[in-house]
């Protein structure tokens, strides 16, 4: 691998690599930015990168080596290590540079899923004797240690360029002239060297007539990898043998070993193209339900592919449709029998068609239109929404809350009626609500659910503990998992305000006790690439006051590193603590608030203080290290909460889950601007954190983030958790499903056996990072 020093470097189908987030296949080069594929999901991944990220956080894997090889063709490196163990290891000591032990060269073979553990053994016996009587390999006695020796090749030689290995191939092809790069490529065409062919053909040099022709038969003859690099220079003679093939069942496969071949968005631009040559001979052919059934995105993911390229005209027509026979039959919720389309409101316990003028009900305020929406008057106003949404199901009809309008005594007249699913009235009543809360939102593109569940508590640290419960069940993706109708809505807002009341009104009470446990993994994927845990757990439980904290290392500095910016975090904390406890059991809600930024201030300081140690005072074009932070004080049943970052702090309640921390990332930033009424454009960098501990300002000065800041009366038998993002993003695909994960795992007697159970999950979702989980429940004495 190797640093990537300018965009113009990369093309479509290279493999990059990012120590913290994996592998990822560059699908397109875009002005200013790469857009990626990755390797395994994760909702925190990229889908774009910029430049400036590119070439300070990652490197290029060397094409045709063997980390692109287990990213592209794993299938084709695992018998490649099976039936030549020797060239193999070469290419591995090649790709990393540097001689490798016995125990390195297992972590990297069973980390990237060529050799199953129990397999490594016996594959070691039998290269090690291989080891003996190759001289293209360096066994070191003393460190025990296998390298690659010190080569000298003469970069205009078509011969040792082909025995060379992929690197040292690289570095030839690029330094060459045009003319010695086609006398190389000419060489590796007699050889039938795939590898060398390939390289080679990366280059985007012009390939004489001649030339292509001895690709294309190649590409005939069954090499599926140059078949995929003639399509990526746009070779239609190619595409053309292409067709028949796809649709045919017994050759179907030919094509499917070319287009794999593909990064995803090429991909889909062959397969329309593909489309049109297939409906230009065939009419109506099979190949086209084929290529639909391969699209990830079915139909509409070939459409817009066919569209983007603007010479499908048939294949847009025949996916159009394709598109409206699919409408036409879809199935829908029944229409409800109404009498008529009068709009409905609220009037104590009944709903009145025709009780109020339509003057009067159109000059009332939208939902939709309200701004900074009181935190005290909330409730009251979710409650009758609920109510009207009842109601209108009550008498089988649906719709009417995108036309919602709101009477100066608090009635809610719905808007026109219309036929959907009662759990859709549900989600839109309370996403009208919370943007009435946290509104304006951005403009330029849609704001998802999740996306503004994730940083309510950002843009409103004030928003009821026990709505925000319920807002997170109604906005569930999967609309099996929201209230059903607008009764099961009404009926959890109710309770929910039952339990708002008894919180503000519930006097402090310090003999509460407090049961806790904490656990922390590296990772169950991290560990086979031999990352390290940068995550970093702190409590202390003192006779009257506790402390919780859990931090997340930042992985892509350059100058320290995560684990150590964690580590410094709780020392510098776990200090300031030691010295300030005792003061604090009497302290008021505002001297412990301030507490918690004076200290996680001084805790950036230290962090800040030892990355320009480390970078000898010279930050510039470097990364200092720094970690995110949630903090809990509990002192009785008052929880005293701070979040810095995006790891999470959660309430798990009688109402279900609240998420108590907001994420301070570049798309909370974005959300927090459009609130103030400003438009910034901040790319494409969604997940990049703005908020964190060891942060500085433009004149490399340390510059805390302010905490998102909170004061919870906690209730009898309620939860906290205090988690990295290694559980929410990896223990379940939907926000919804991590809070049914998280109430599962507070619902355990033991909280030790919660905490592990919470790892769990998250290692059985893939493990992609660091997971680490304080869950602390109040009872009282």
């Amino acid at each position: 691998m190797e640093p990537i020093q300018n965009i113009g470097e990369l093309t479509s189908g290279d493999v990059v690599h990012h120590p913290a987030l994996g592998f990822a296949v560059v699908d397109r080069i875009l002005s200013g930015a790469a857009t990626l594929a990755w390797e395994h999901n994760g909702p925190r991944l990229p889908a774009q990168v910029t430049t400036d990220l590119l070439t300070k956080g990652y490197q290029r894997c060397t094409p045709g080596g063997f980390l692109q090889k287990s990213v592209l063709g794993i299938n084709a490196l695992k018998l490649l290590v099976r039936e030549r163990p020797t060239l193999a290891l070469r290419m591995l000591l090649d790709e990393l540079g540097e001689p490798l032990n016995r125990s390195q060269i297992h972590d990297w073979m069973t980390g990237r899923n060529i050799i199953l553990s129990g397999e490594f053994d016996r594959w070691w016996s039998a290269l090690k004797s291989a080891i003996d009587g190759d001289t293209s390999l360096c066994w070191d006695t003393d460190t025990d240690c296998v390298g690659l020796p010190e080569i000298d090749v003469d970069g205009a030689d078509p011969e040792q360029f082909l025995a060379s290995t992929p690197s040292v191939r690289w570095r030839i092809a690029i330094g060459a002239t045009p003319e010695v790069q086609l006398r190389l490529l000419h060489q590796a065409i007699t050889a039938r060297d795939t590898e060398a062919i390939l390289l080679l053909l990366r280059l985007g040099q012009p390939i004489p007539d001649k030339t292509r022709s001895a690709l294309r038969t190649l590409a005939a003859n069954g090499n599926h990898e140059v078949a995929a690099a003639l399509l990526v220079r746009g070779d239609n003679h190619t595409l053309q043998h292409l067709v028949a093939p796809a649709g045919r069942t017994a050759r179907r496969h030919e094509v499917t070993a070319v287009l794999e071949q593909l990064a995803p968005t090429l991909c889909l631009s062959v397969m329309a193209q593909l489309l049109e040559e297939a409906l230009t001979i065939e009419g109506d052919p099979p190949a086209a339900n084929w290529l639909v059934a391969q699209s990830t995105d079915g139909a509409r993911g070939l459409l817009d592919a066919s569209v983007a390229r603007g010479d499908c005209p048939r294949a847009i027509e025949w996916l159009m449709e394709q598109s409206a026979t699919h409408d036409a039959h879809e199935s829908r919720p029944q229409k409800h029998a109404t009498q008529d389309n009068e709009d409905t409101i609220v009037d104590g316990d009944t709903v009145d068609l025709l009780g109020t003028s339509e003057i009067e009900r159109t000059t009332q305020p939208l939902i939709a239109q309200l701004r900074d929406l009181p935190a005290g008057r909330l409730f009251n106003l979710s409650v009758a929404t609920a109510k009207a949404i009842a109601q209108l199901h009550a008498v089988g009809s649906t719709g009417g809350v995108s036309g919602a309008r709101v009477a100066e005594d608090g009635r809610v007249f719905l808007g026109p009626k219309e036929d959907r699913h009662p759990a859709d009235d549900v989600r839109d009543a309370m996403r009208a609500l919370l943007e009435a809360a946290v509104g304006p939102l951005p403009t330029e593109r849609a704001v998802q659910d999740e996306e503004l569940l994730a940083h309510a508590s950002l843009l409103r640290p004030d928003l009821p503990v026990d709505w925000l419960a319920v807002l997170g069940q109604s906005l569930a993706v999967d609309r099996n998992k929201r209230p059903q109708n607008g009764l099961a809505l009404w009926s959890r807002l109710k309770r929910a305000q039952a339990s708002h009341a008894v919180r503000k009104t519930l006097p402090p009470h310090r003999l509460n006790t407090l049961s806790l446990a904490h656990d922390t993994h590296i990772g169950i994927l991290k560990s086979r690439i031999m990352q390290t845990n940068q995550d970093a757990v702190f409590f202390d439980a003192k006779s009257a006051i506790t402390i919780l904290l859990v931090a997340d290392g930042i992985s892509v500095s350059t100058v320290g590193t995560g684990n150590l910016a964690s580590a410094l975090l709780v020392q510098s904390m776990a200090a300031t603590w030691e010295r300030s406890y005792q003061r604090l059991i009497k302290a008021t809600t505002h001297e412990v608030s301030d507490w918690l930024v004076s200290a996680l201030a001084e805790a950036n300081t230290t962090i800040c203080e030892r990355s320009l140690q480390i970078a000898e005072g010279n930050l510039e074009q470097k990364i200092p290290m720094g970690t995110t932070a949630v903090v809990a004080i509990i002192r009785g049943n008052e929880a005293f909460l701070a979040s810095v970052g995006d790891s999470r702090i959660y309430l798990v309640g009688d109402n279900g889950v609240a998420l108590l921390s907001g994420d301070q990332n570049v798309r909370g930033l974005w959300l927090e601007t459009a609130r103030r009424g400003e438009r910034e454009d901040f790319g494409n960098e969604g997940f990049a954190l703005v908020g964190y501990c060891g942060r500085f300002n433009e004149h490399l000065e340390p510059c805390p983030a302010p905490p998102v800041l909170r004061t919870v009366q906690l209730l009898e038998g309620e939860t906290l958790c205090l988690c990295t993002d290694g559980l929410t993003d990896y223990a379940a695909k939907t926000m919804a499903e991590n809070d049914e994960i998280i109430a599962a795992g507070a619902a355990h007697e033991r909280l030790s056996e919660g905490c592990h159970y919470l790892v769990g999950k998250a290692n059985q979702g893939g493990g992609g990072d660091n997971i680490s989980v304080i869950l602390a429940r109040i009872s009282a004495n």
